[in-house]
Formats: structure tokens, sequence, C-alpha cells
């Protein structure tokens, strides 16, 4: 076990909890205020609704990618369920817009929830389960999730057709401005549940899932109730995600199992793993890279993008290991390394 390894282990056992990295939390947070604030004008400034609507989904896959990454490079759970607690919170938005007419902003809530009570239940049939045996029953309630809603042919889920209309949001005949209005609601997203990502992931919580993570019979035996803190980050990763089911279901208007397509599922993960999971900002930069590529790839290579996101994650995989900010984050401490060896031989110049 590695000494850094053991520092997070007595960090996150500790009797006496203080804050964790508190100055680096604070940076992280205002890097996300920063980088909203800058998103926000861009409606101004590029007056395309196929762009803004391209973009707002975009911002829902990162939503959906901060909460996986808890749950996959934080607490170390390999879960292909993801999507599957998507799809829960967009039919459970969809059902109760279509049928029982609730408002859009209620409904959103009710799919947060769904999907929170999803992972609970999934949670704790597999986290007791280790490595590749929680990845195939993951898997396995994705695949039955989808079976079972493509087979409904009662029209309650609207079968393999989808369901809709799913009022917006705000709804507008002006098409322009119904793609700013799911711009900017989408980003609203990104930074409500960034900043609760950033929190969790460096409170004990977070701590303890990478203690978890790194050195797991050492977590234990020094007291920390592994099982619980994973069963968190996964209800966490699972709320998240059904409140992107909803987005995307208010914002696209029909809900159907296209959004159960595995191909998807590669694609938020090679996001996930261009950016750098397990880092705080990784989501949220791989998701934009692989999503300007896939906007490119589309005009030259259309039904080519998954294949595309795929082949870029396997050569992040074996020439990236830390993907884009564990690039960035090597390149700078190289740098400061550097300047801390020439300053010495400077100052006796």
């Amino acid at each position: 076990m590695s000494i850094a390894t053991a520092l997070r282990v007595d960090a996150a056992t500790t009797t006496r909890r203080r804050p964790v990295g508190l100055v680096r939390t604070k940076l992280d947070i205002a890097g996300v205020l920063v980088g909203v604030a800058l998103a926000a004008v861009l409606p101004f400034a590029f007056q395309s609704a196929s762009l803004l609507g391209f973009l707002a989904v975009m911002w829902i896959w990162i939503v959906v990618n901060i909460a996986w990454n808890v749950t996959l490079g934080y607490a170390g759970i390999l879960s292909f369920g993801q999507l599957a607690f998507f799809g829960v919170g967009a039919y459970t938005s969809a059902i109760l817009s279509v049928h029982l007419k609730v408002p859009p902003w209620l409904d959103t809530v009710a799919a947060l929830v769904a999907g929170g009570l999803a992972a609970l239940l999934v949670g704790v049939a597999v986290l007791r389960l280790r490595g590749v045996y929680v990845a195939l029953v993951t898997l396995a309630f994705h695949e039955l999730l989808m079976t079972m809603i493509s087979g409904d042919t009662g029209g309650f889920t609207g079968g393999p057709n989808g369901l809709g209309p799913v009022r917006p949001y705000i709804a507008t005949y002006n098409l322009l401005l119904q793609s700013a209005f799911g711009y900017w609601i989408g980003l609203a997203a990104v930074l409500l549940v960034a900043i609760a990502g950033i929190l969790l992931v460096r409170s004990p919580v977070g701590l303890a899932l990478v203690a978890a993570r790194d050195a797991e019979n050492v977590a234990r035996a020094r007291g920390v109730r592994v099982t619980r803190y994973r069963l968190v980050a996964f209800v966490f990763s699972g709320s998240v995600a059904g409140f992107g089911g909803a987005l995307y279901g208010h914002y696209n208007g029909v809900v159907s199992p296209d959004i159960f397509n595995f191909g998807i599922v590669m694609t938020l993960l090679a996001m996930i793993i261009v950016g750098g999971w397990g880092t705080v900002w990784g989501p949220i930069v791989g998701t934009i890279a692989i999503t300007v590529v896939v906007y490119y790839v589309q005009g030259i290579w259309a039904g080519y993008e998954n294949a595309v996101a795929g082949v870029i994650m396997v050569v992040a995989i074996l020439f990236l290991r830390g993907g884009l900010i564990g690039a960035a984050e090597g390149v700078t401490a190289r740098g400061i390394r550097k300047r801390l060896w020439r300053e010495p031989a400077d100052a006796q110049r």
C-alpha cells in the first residue's frame, strides 16, 4: 500500500473530520461558476437552433457523466447501469407528463427520486459483489429494462414507438428561442450537479470512497463502512441520472427505447475516460471534447459517431492513461519541478 493511500485511509477514518482540500474545492467551484457564466452568453453569439440544440444535449450528457464518474472513477464501481437509471428518470417524467399532466418541474423531481430508488434497489443487490460481476448484473438490469419497455404493447410506455409529446419546461413557438431555453436549462443543471459532485468527492465520504477503491481491505480494517459509502455514491449517481433523463425527455419531446442504445453507453464511457476518470474536471472536459468530434463526424461519416468515439477511447486507454486532465496535470507538475530546480542555479548567477 502506498503512502498516499495510507494517508487517504487515515483521513477517511479520523474521528475529527475537517473540510478536505477546502482551497481546492473553492477553486473548483469558482472555475465552474466562471465557465457557466461564459457559456451562458453563447446563445447570443450563435443564432443557430440546431447548434444550440446539440449543445443542450451535451449539457445533459455532462450531468450524467459527472454522476457516473462518482461511482466509476471515485468509488471504483464498474457499473453499466447509468443509462438504465437515466431511462428510469426519462420514462417517469414522460409518464407523469403525458398521462397525468403533471407540471414539468414537479415530474422532474419525481424522476430524480425514481432514479435514486432504482439505484438503491440495484445497489443493495449488487454492491456486495466485486469487479466484473457488478458490471454483468447492472448490464443485465439495463437490458431487462429496455426489453420490458420495448415489448410494452399496452401503450403505457409507448412501446418501441416511444412516449410523447412531453411538454417542455418553457413553451414557445420560436424554434431558436426554444433551443436557447433548453441550452440554458441544461447549463443550469450542469452548475448544480457539478457543485454537488465537487462537494461530495471532497467530503469525508469522497475520501472513504477513494480509500476503499485503492485499498479496500485496509479501509475495512480501519473501520470504513465500504458498502454503505458505495451505496451513497450509487444512489447519488442514479438520482442525478434520473434527473438527466427528465431533462432529456422534456427537451426532446419524446422518450423512446432508443435511449437505451448500448452505443450511447460506450460513448458516455469514452467521454469519461478521455477526460480522465476519478477527477473533478474529467467528465466535463471529456464530454465536450467527444461532443465536438461527434458534431464534425456527423457531417462527414454519418452513423459512425459511436465507432469514432470508441476508437478515441481505445487510444486514450493505451496512450493517455489519466485522460486529458491527467496529461495536463502531468505537464503542469513537470513545469513546476523544472522551475524549482532552475531557481537555485539562477540565483547563483
